[in-house]
């Protein structure tokens, strides 16, 4: 009985998966392997990571949109 309820804690929710897949699109390294490596790693080390990953995700966004409203400007 104590398997299974470890393993199921190791499995990642759909909606953490499909954020980490998200970020895959964005070409980070640290999302890359951890798809790669999804198994090993136990739900709170993914959610751990996925918000790390969100908060980069959400600066590299506003740089990105920045620079685009910036070259929109005409001087």
């Amino acid at each position: 009985m104590a398997s299974k309820i470890n393993e199921k804690e190791r499995l990642p929710s759909r909606k953490i998966y499909n954020n980490l897949q998200m970020g895959v699109y964005t070409g980070t390294t640290e999302v890359n392997i951890l798809l790669e490596e999804i198994e090993n790693y136990t739900v709170m080390e993914i959610e751990e990571l996925e918000g790390y990953h969100l908060k980069r995700c959400n600066h590299e966004f506003r740089k990105n949109r920045l620079r685009s409203v910036n070259s929109r400007i005409s001087y």
